[in-house]
């Protein structure tokens, strides 16, 4: 896919997005932090728009297919583990990280799945600082979307699904991802709007679909430099809601969703109106909707099969005393020949299961997934 420069250079761009925001800081900020290398690392990020088909990388991308954004701490950690193993392995030089991450995120714009894997690897604690032959993997994932949002407008125009892809990788990433300071990346924050805005204009059903998504994602973290163009951005939804005269009943349920999702704060929508909408988008679309925003925070009133996957893995162990056949062994064992405990009255405090062995250890938590 041919790319037209559109931005104010490589590696440049969302630097200047806060310049009259922000305080110089000693060593510099935050941002120039993240990207000040992605220049000096000679990736040619024209070839992302191209098929990968290289058998040298196949068994990384096999990797990278049993990321889990739903994996508990630990075991995620392991498969980046042995991620890093592999790709150090199958990759000799920088030249050859370089390629080899052309292919993967040449992947992720084929793939909406894929692109969450691939983001919830780079949202990791391990990766802020994660060397391969000396080249840090999430600058040039950082390089890659700020390239893609320069050439945002023709990659749009050529290939409507590979700029949601983008967007999505963009939108989840800003979402996960910390700087080593703990501190979110407020600097996406602007393009994170402006492709949201292109998502309306362009108002088919998936680009309205991954609106809202993005929209109830990160809606919260916008601050009040992006007030007026969040403002905006909901007038237009409002016209098009109007005057869309082509737009289908799916497309306008997508912007009535976005309405009240902003209404109410960009918190877990009330349950009646939960099930409103799973009525209209279905059951799947819903879960998945709410399951992208906080996998540990949605409570229905009602039954939900779909919507139960997205439910956290702690469970509640129940002790009770052991059944006896003999009075005198209950008597004297149990309740240490003390009055029998009336009937239908439980024993016993919960315990947490297995699901629960990542929020035990406070550092093992933090390094996946710390969020506001």
């Amino acid at each position: 896919m041919k790319k037209s420069a559109s931005g104010s250079g490589r590696g440049r761009g969302w630097m200047k997005l806060n310049n009259k925001t922000e305080h110089e800081r000693p060593g510099g900020t935050p941002s120039n932090n993240l990207v000040n290398s992605v220049t000096k690392l000679n990736i040619d990020q024209n070839e992302y728009k191209k098929n990968c088909d290289i058998p040298q990388f196949a068994k990384l991308i096999n990797i990278f297919e049993q990321i889990d954004a739903k994996d508990d701490g630990i075991l995620l950690n392991q498969k980046l583990k042995h991620l890093i193993k592999v790709w150090r392995e199958d990759c000799k030089s920088a030249t050859d990280i370089n390629k080899s991450f052309t292919c993967v995120y040449s992947k992720c714009l084929q793939d909406s799945s894929f692109a969450t894997k691939l983001v919830t690897v780079m949202a990791s604690r391990t990766f802020i600082s994660q060397k391969i032959h000396e080249i840090k993997i999430r600058h040039i994932f950082v390089g890659s979307l700020q390239q893609d949002y320069e050439n945002r407008v023709s990659i749009q125009q050529e290939s409507p699904a590979a700029f949601r892809n983008f967007v999505r990788m963009l939108g989840e990433f800003c979402h996960k991802a910390r700087l080593a300071d703990g501190s979110s990346l407020k600097l996406l924050n602007k393009p994170i709007l402006d492709c949201l805005e292109m998502l309306v204009k362009n108002a088919q059903p998936a680009d309205l679909d991954l609106f809202t998504t993005m929209l109830y994602l990160n809606g919260s973290s916008f601050d009040s430099a992006q007030l007026e163009a969040m403002s905006l951005l909901l007038m237009q939804v409002r016209q098009l809601l109007v005057h869309g005269t082509s737009l289908t009943k799916t497309c306008r349920t997508w912007l009535l969703l976005a309405l009240d999702v902003a209404n109410n704060r960009f918190g877990i929508l009330p349950s009646d109106i939960h099930k409103f909408y799973e009525e209209q988008l279905g059951e799947k679309a819903i879960a998945h909707f709410q399951g992208t925003h906080n996998i540990l925070s949605i409570e229905t009133s009602y039954p939900s099969k779909t919507l139960d996957s997205y439910q956290s893995s702690v469970s509640v162990l129940q002790v009770t005393p052991p059944e006896s056949t003999s009075p005198v062994e209950q008597s004297n064992i149990v309740y240490n020949n003390c009055q029998p405990q009336a009937e239908g009255r439980r024993i016993g405090r919960p315990i947490l299961g297995v699901g629960a062995r990542s929020h035990s250890n406070g550092e093992q938590e933090e390094w996946y997934d710390r969020r506001k």
